[in-house]
């Protein structure tokens, strides 16, 4: 049996953009974060978060990256996110993240435009 921890909605203003102009102003982009576990954590069991994965040291890094970076393509800010992520998990947990970008200056395009990058599991 796998078992999943999902970060759902994260919602953080990023300098995003393709053009300088773009980048100019801050951004509402949508984190939605899967952590996979190979090996369920034990805090399934103890019920103690020093056994589990803290989401919120998860969300405080990725509001620490968006806050001190800025970003050309929603691509590069999905893979940023994978690998800091992934930086100071245990190997068998599996990262998958999807960056959603809310409102893309493109005509017509309603639902903005997502990413998605990390582990397959």
């Amino acid at each position: 049996m796998h078992s999943f921890l999902e970060i759902k909605s994260l919602v953080l203003p990023v300098y995003i953009g393709r053009t300088k102009e773009e980048r100019q102003k801050k951004q509402d982009i949508s984190f939605h974060i899967t952590l996979g576990f190979i090996q369920a954590p034990k805090g399934e069991k103890t019920d103690q978060l020093k056994n589990s994965v803290c989401y919120f040291k998860v969300c405080e890094k990725l509001r620490k990256l968006t806050s001190q970076n800025t970003f050309s393509l929603i691509e590069k800010l999905a893979f940023e996110t994978v690998t800091i992520l992934k930086k100071d998990l245990p190997p068998h947990i599996c990262v998958r993240v999807c960056v959603h970008k809310i409102k893309a200056p493109v005509p017509y395009l309603k639902g903005g435009v997502s990413y998605t990058c990390g582990d397959l599991f």
